[in-house]
């Protein structure tokens, strides 16, 4: 695992070694302002090393003719497996990427977030997933594709790779979410779909959801019914997971099929006063074998081994923090985001684990905050006017985020280390809305120039440790 931070003239030698190197096989180059000619340079390593698997080239401003020369090295590479584009408005170097994504059968995950693609670069990538066979991950979140999804529909009914697919963000409607389903009844591979921030009715999110599982071979199928199950019967147990900081637990006991008698169990074994806590927040006396408990959860006499995710063997991650932040205006290329991520990078040379969506994101946007928040001991807040009129949109997902963490029983206001970042904030007597009704009384870090914010990140490290 390499990263590299440096100067040009040592980027070219860092270049050259890395095309003849035997041992290297996952690259962090992310928010290095590498720009097209950088891009360049590593796809002329690409073209001669074997090794490299993971590449990660987010926020480096490669632009269109960057993307060129990396689509000319994926038609050649043979051992990357992932690589990581995220924010390098490549806009219609997309069409290139699409061309070699046809020749390329072993890349596996492609990350093309916030690039700005347009509709003919989701045509480039939908003619490539007619007959790529490799790719299984495609992130195309906040790409302007719009109609450029019906495209995408007609190539998922024949794709037979692809698990996980983001489409959101991309001002799609009705015809093109309407061509997504039609797909969806054919496509027999696709687990994860995220369609979010788009501009599609209830209705019609329902018709796809029911199309994830309508053509499912039977294993998949009774999975999906298995997680809908649970979800259904377990609705008054899931506050009081989430609020003892154990969310993830639901989701790892469904994983297993396990029915809801199971976690429950599982949950009343793995805590000290579980079956007290648990008896009480379902309103019965005792869980027993032969309880019969509310909304229809019963009992079921085949007990399956179940270990809380507190004694597992640092098998269920947990975080110092979680960075709670707005991304900014991209007319000015998400500067909020650039200075929350270089906040980020201090605190993580300190030795702190910290959640940042950056590098955490994985999945459905609030159900990966919703874990990131349960597994954080303390949730920083980074203060700009534009967060606190996010946080007045109650569908905005910063409001989301935010009213999570101050309603959980496990971090709450108390755990919230507000950071202003942005100097007309400095003033408490402005934050309006949610923000000023939980945070204004609060001391907060100052980091809003970055002179602070060098000078402070010893203050916030302390606060994140309650030193």
């Amino acid at each position: 695992h390499c990263q590299y931070k440096g100067n040009e003239e040592s980027f070219n030698k860092f270049v050259d070694a890395l095309a003849s190197n035997k041992t290297c096989k996952k690259l962090d180059l992310g928010n290095n302002k590498i720009g097209a000619s950088g891009a360049e340079k590593i796809a002329y390593a690409l073209k001669i090393n074997n090794t490299l698997q993971v590449l990660d080239l987010k926020t480096n401003a490669i632009g269109p003719k960057g993307a060129q020369k990396l689509a000319d090295a994926l038609k050649v590479n043979k051992s990357l497996r992932e690589l990581n584009l995220w924010n390098n408005r490549i806009k219609e170097g997309c069409v290139a990427i699409g061309e070699a994504l046809k020749n390329n059968f072993t890349l596996e995950a492609l990350n093309l977030k916030t690039n700005a693609v347009g509709p003919t670069g989701a045509q480039k990538l939908a003619d490539a997933l007619k007959v790529n066979k490799s790719l299984r991950e495609l992130n195309l979140w906040y790409n302007g594709i719009k109609k450029g999804c019906v495209a995408i529909g007609e190539a998922l009914k024949t794709n037979r790779s692809l698990e996980t697919l983001d489409l959101g963000n991309n001002k799609i409607g009705a015809i093109s979410a309407e061509r997504i389903a039609e797909a969806l009844k054919e496509n027999v591979t696709l687990q994860n779909l995220n369609l979010l921030e788009n501009e599609i009715d209830e209705q019609l999110c329902e018709q796809i959801d029911a199309s994830l599982v309508e053509n499912r071979s039977p294993v998949t199928a009774r999975r999906k019914d298995n997680i809908i199950k649970a979800r259904n019967e377990l609705i008054q147990v899931h506050d009081w997971l989430r609020g003892m900081g154990l969310g993830d637990y639901i989701d790892n006991a469904v994983a297993q099929n396990m029915d809801s008698m199971d976690i429950v169990r599982g949950i009343v074994d793995g805590h000290a006063n579980g079956e007290e806590e648990l008896a009480n927040a379902l309103g019965v006396s005792t869980i027993g074998d032969k309880t019969k408990l509310h909304k229809g959860l019963s009992c079921n006499d085949k007990r399956k081994a179940l270990v809380h995710p507190r004694n597992r063997n640092n098998s269920a991650e947990r975080y110092h923090c979680f960075l709670a932040h707005e991304w900014g205006d991209k007319n000015t290329n998400y500067l909020t985001h650039e200075v929350v991520s270089q906040i980020n990078k201090e605190l993580k040379k300190k030795g702190l684990t910290t959640w940042f969506d950056e590098d955490r994101m994985h999945g459905f946007i609030f159900n990966d905050m919703a874990r990131g928040i349960d597994k954080s001991g303390k949730v920083v807040v980074f203060i700009t006017k534009r967060y606190m009129e996010r946080l007045m949109d109650e569908n905005n997902n910063c409001a989301k985020e935010f009213n999570y963490a101050t309603q959980h029983n496990a971090i709450g206001v108390h755990n919230i280390i507000p950071v202003v970042i942005e100097t007309s904030m400095l003033d408490t007597s402005k934050w309006r809305g949610s923000l000023g009704m939980n945070l204004s009384s609060k001391l907060f870090v100052d980091m809003s120039t970055e002179r602070l914010r060098k000078q402070k990140i010893d203050e916030l490290y302390n606060k994140i440790l309650d030193l």
